[in-house]
């Protein structure tokens, strides 16, 4: 920018408009500014202060700015679209990932115990029946003091099951368990997996089986069939009886030691 500038000469605005010069000021320079006309003749405006003037129209200064706002643009633009493509990427996985867990009940027990919700266990014995408790008393601790191992295991057709170890390192015998976040919820956990185990022992005919698991379920409120119910009550009976015979057998033969030994005590010793 030249700041010698004479009256009347043509000048510039920063925006590129034109004015006839007429003085420089403390605070800039007084211009009347130049209209075209209809006629083709330059008409003049009332003076205004502009605060820089150039002697030649700034396009080129211009024409960068608006180059280095049209970069900013574009660049904005593509970090836009990497975020609508990523977001689009997330909500997909994100579909997938509700899919597999609509699919398998397992897999949504992982992201649950990843994240600390996970509070109950029902720990599983297909023949003696199951056992509702918090995962520290489900779990409990090994002969090293040490809580024992629950892992997941991955089978045919997407099947996976959870199981507590023995022992911390995973060594020993596996228990399988059912995941669940409040005692209510491992509640109707248990249920379900009751309801799809009595169907599947009853078609097999496997009585015994049914008649604990029906057990375990009257212990935690979860509805059992009358008939259940009524094989249950027979169960504990004939249980009873059973115990009163072992005991009444027990009683006969230690009667029977206790007879032969005050037998061999009353027998006077051989000279």
């Amino acid at each position: 920018m030249n700041n010698q500038f004479e009256a009347g000469q043509t000048v510039y605005s920063i925006h590129g408009e034109s004015a006839s010069f007429v003085a420089q000021t403390s605070s800039g320079y007084a211009v009347e500014p130049i209209y075209e006309h209809e006629d083709g003749e330059p008409h003049y405006g009332p003076v205004k202060s502009w605060p820089e003037v150039y002697a030649e129209p700034p396009v080129a200064k211009l024409h960068g700015k608006v180059q280095e706002l049209e970069a900013r643009i574009n660049e904005r633009r593509k970090e836009l679209n990497d975020l609508s493509s990523e977001k689009r990427t997330m909500e997909s996985d994100l579909a997938s990932m509700r899919k597999r867990h609509e699919e398998n009940d397992q897999l949504r027990n992982l992201d649950l115990w990843i994240s600390g919700a996970v509070t109950h266990l029902v720990k599983i014995d297909h023949y003696s029946g199951f056992l509702i408790g918090t995962v520290e008393s489900i779990l409990g601790y090994d002969s090293d003091k040490e809580m024992r191992l629950l892992s997941i295991y991955g089978g045919t057709k997407n099947h996976y099951r959870w199981k507590m170890a023995a022992y911390s390192d995973g060594s020993g015998s596996n228990t399988e368990v059912l995941l669940a976040t409040s005692e209510e919820e491992a509640r109707q956990v248990a249920a379900k997996w009751y309801a799809k185990e009595v169907a599947a022992r009853g078609r097999n005919n496997q009585d015994h089986a049914v008649i604990s698991l029906a057990k375990s379920a009257m212990k935690y409120g979860i509805p059992v069939s009358d008939e259940l119910r009524e094989k249950v009550a027979n169960s504990e009976v004939e249980g009873r009886k059973r115990t009163i015979e072992s005991a009444q057998k027990e009683f006969e033969r230690a009667k029977q030691r206790l007879d032969a030994a005050v037998a061999d005590a009353s027998v006077p010793a051989t000279p």
